[in-house]
């Protein structure tokens, strides 16, 4: 009999045992058919059914980003895991490892400030940690600063220049180039990460010497400058006007007295710049509209806004240059926000307004600047502008229809992002919905937080909690607002 009872005893002992084993696994929200777990203060992964991926040996964990992989932690180390729980990259000594593009990751050996390298995706080294500044990958380069100077690197970590640069210009405005450039040479590379124009220097000045296109040298005597613009077609200046090409070296538009481009105009009309002054001509060369804008961007499908000053009227144009809508510009401005307009009205004046028109013109909100204005906090995002309320010093959103939206619990704190905006609650912080309703129970620390954010396949923010020795630990939450990985509810 006391055989049998220690028997059940021990049985019984054991049973208790894997309860309270289960119970202190704690699991964070789901990353796409897995979660993160906690037990005995080390994290591993399992899937949707509880089955253990990667058995709990890290210190903390990190989201599942677009490449699939999150980081790991552990002693001071920085890893890669993919969702099937496999290691791809052991966890090596290093401050911060990061995609860096084209799966490519950038580490740091210590804060963003240190050296920094770059491993593949699976953990293969392409670079050693020698590079003090990098604008990471793309098309299979990188620029890379040492010492002060740059050059480029390919996918080897190879470094493909013997010149060493003083500066790098990515994707320059007018060119639609990376731009380098040291007191010997410029050099403009594509969007492929080719060679399209070289210049030679000599310390005061540069002269161009070669224009490739699709790997063709063109024909550019007498050019002084170059730039790759919409749908195949190239500018290049020659005696101080600007004229275009086609990719065969043939001429589309004979050079013009001012700089000609194609990115914010309808197919087959140019925009043209003089003294910041613009307009529209066609192919070849008859005035479309008069050079005397400010300004030009597209608002919609089919339609411009040409910003006027002072007297000159602002117009918004359809895609033959004819006049849809035109309002005064004095004592005014204008602006695209996400397919609408977003007007000031009598600045210096006691009667400023402002509000938000459609693509044709038409009002659709008139409000008193004096009542509330654009907060500092916040820009247009997804229909809505954070603004602030004078009377109180309370921050609320409105719409483009100027229905605003204002709390006594809580001030806005950032952009709309997945239909979420993030506000502040006394001390702490937490999410409201385009009708200022509370979406998430859960609050958090009043410290940095960041609006919602796509990745991996989940819309995830950024928010902290208060660690019981009184620094902040960051962690991430779902749109539930359910923490993946990192922190727990308060």
């Amino acid at each position: 009999m006391k055989t049998k009872a220690a028997v059940l005893l021990m049985a019984l002992l054991l049973v208790i045992g894997s309860v309270t084993y289960a119970a202190e696994r704690y699991v964070w929200a789901d990353q796409g058919g897995v979660a993160f777990f906690e037990e005995n203060g080390k994290v591993g992964l399992q899937d949707a059914e509880g089955k253990v991926l990667c058995e709990a040996i890290f210190d903390d964990a990190d989201y599942f980003d677009d490449n699939g992989q999150a980081n790991v932690y552990i002693d001071g180390k920085i890893g890669r895991i993919d969702r099937t729980g496999t290691i791809v990259v052991s966890p090596f000594p290093c401050g911060i490892l990061a995609p860096s593009g084209e799966g490519v990751l950038q580490y740091k050996l210590g804060d963003g400030y240190s050296k920094g390298g770059f491993i593949a995706l699976d953990g293969r080294e392409i670079s050693g940690a020698v590079w003090d500044g990098t604008y990471g990958f793309q098309n299979g380069y990188a620029f890379v600063r040492r010492d002060g100077k740059w050059n480029r690197i390919d996918m080897q970590g190879n470094i493909t220049s013997q010149e060493w640069w003083d500066d790098v210009v990515t994707r320059r405005s007018y060119t639609n180039c990376n731009v380098v450039q040291s007191a010997n040479e410029k050099v403009y590379f594509d969007a492929e990460g080719n060679t399209f124009a070289y210049f030679k220097g000599d310390g005061e000045a540069y002269w161009l010497e070669t224009v490739w296109i699709n790997g063709k040298i063109i024909d550019s005597e007498g050019w002084t400058d170059v730039t790759i613009q919409q749908n195949g077609y190239y500018t290049y200046e020659k005696d101080g006007r600007w004229g275009v090409i086609d990719a065969d070296g043939e001429t589309v538009l004979a050079p013009q007295d001012g700089f000609v481009s194609n990115g914010k105009t309808p197919l087959g009309i140019w925009s043209i710049e003089k003294d910041r002054k613009y307009g529209w001509i066609d192919s070849e060369g008859k005035t479309i509209l008069d050079m005397k804008y400010t300004g030009i961007d597209p608002v919609a499908e089919n339609r411009w806004l040409l910003t006027g000053k002072d007297e000159e009227d602002s117009i918004i144009a359809d895609e033959t240059g004819g006049v849809i809508a035109s309002f005064t510009s004095e004592d005014s401005s204008y602006s695209i926000k996400s397919g609408y307009i977003n007007y000031h009205k009598n600045r210096t004046s006691e009667h400023f307004t402002w509000g938000y028109m459609d693509s044709n013109g038409v009002v659709l909100s008139e409000m008193n600047a004096r009542e509330f204005w654009l907060a500092e906090s916040g820009t247009f995002s997804e229909g809505y502008q954070v603004v602030r309320r004078f009377a109180d010093e309370r921050n609320g959103f409105v719409d483009v229809y100027g229905n605003a939206v204002f709390s006594d619990e809580w001030t806005a704190h950032g952009n709309f992002s997945h239909g979420l905006l993030c506000v502040v609650t006394d001390d702490t912080i937490t999410f409201v919905n385009t009708k200022g309703e509370f979406v998430h129970e859960t609050r958090w620390l009043n410290t940095y937080a960041t609006d919602y954010f796509f990745t991996g396949g989940q819309w995830i923010a950024r928010v902290g909690v208060r660690n019981p020795d009184g620094t902040v630990k960051y962690g991430y939450i779902n749109d539930q607002g359910e923490p993946i990985c990192m922190i727990k509810s308060n």
